[in-house]
Order: structure tokens, then sequence, then C-alpha cells
């Protein structure tokens, strides 16, 4: 019978250990790096959906306001006799609407696997900015409503 060598685990000089816990530093750095670097890209994304969804409420709004008047002239265009504009007003503007809640559903639930806080993920300016302009197309669509029941 032979006598294998039992190997042990040479003690780490001062060196060795400090280049070691140095390592170790870099490595959890560099993932919370990552993590933050996709994080600003959900950002990055919340902000494209707040600007596609302010581009279709603005032209839904417009277009509420402006052809509706132009559907009154004499000798307005044909295809507003079959499409009532205030139609396509709402339609764009509720697709905003629609548009921007998912994607604040959508950021705030990704903030919340990357471990941000709840004041975080809400008091940020995206999300503000957000919530203002959700309020305000909110008021837009429910203006028809609203002045249904005020009417006497």
């Amino acid at each position: 019978m032979t006598d294998l060598p039992i190997k042990t685990k040479q003690p780490l000089t001062p060196e060795e250990e400090a280049k070691k816990k140095a390592k170790k530093a870099k490595k959890k750095k560099e993932k919370w790096l990552r993590n933050e670097r996709t994080f600003i890209g959900f950002e990055r994304t919340l902000l494209a959906w707040i600007r596609t969804s302010t581009s279709l409420l603005t032209f839904g709004f417009a277009i509420i306001k402006l052809l509706s008047d132009e559907a009154r002239l004499p000798g307005h265009h044909p295809i507003l006799n079959a499409i009532s504009p205030k139609v396509i007003g709402y339609v764009m503007v509720l697709a905003g609407f629609i548009g921007l809640a998912m994607a604040v559903s959508t950021y705030t639930k990704y903030a919340r696997e990357f471990g941000k806080t709840q004041r975080q993920t809400f008091t940020n300016q995206a999300m503000i900015v957000s919530y203002v302009i959700l309020i305000l197309s909110g008021l837009i669509l429910s203006a028809p409503f609203i002045k249904l029941f005020l009417t006497p």
C-alpha cells in the first residue's frame, strides 16, 4: 500500500490575500455596473415611450380641435362624413394613454427586480412626467363624459 500525499492549502501571503480581495471587489463592482447600465436602458425605454405617447396625445388632441372645426365647414373633405375626427382623435389619445400606462407599469416592475426602492422609482423625474401626462390625458378622455353629465 502506497501512501498518497495529502494536499493541504498553503496559507496565503498578505500580498496574495490583498490581490484576492481586490479581484472580488472588482467583480462585485463590475456586476453592479452591469445592473446599472441595464436599468438605465430601461429608463431610456421609458423616456422613449413618454415621447411616443406624448406625440400620440398631441396629434389626437390636435385632430379633435382642428378637424372638428373643419368638419363643420361647407365643402369639407368627404372622408370627414364617414369617420368623425373626434373618434380618430380620441382613439389616438386613448392609444397614447394605454401605451404610457403600460410603460409605467413595466418600468416599476423592473425597478423592483433591480432592487430599487419604491421611493426611488416613484420620485424619478421620468415617472413624475409620466404621471402628469397620464393625468392630463385622462382628463382629455373623460371630458366628453363629464360634459355629458354636467349639461342639463
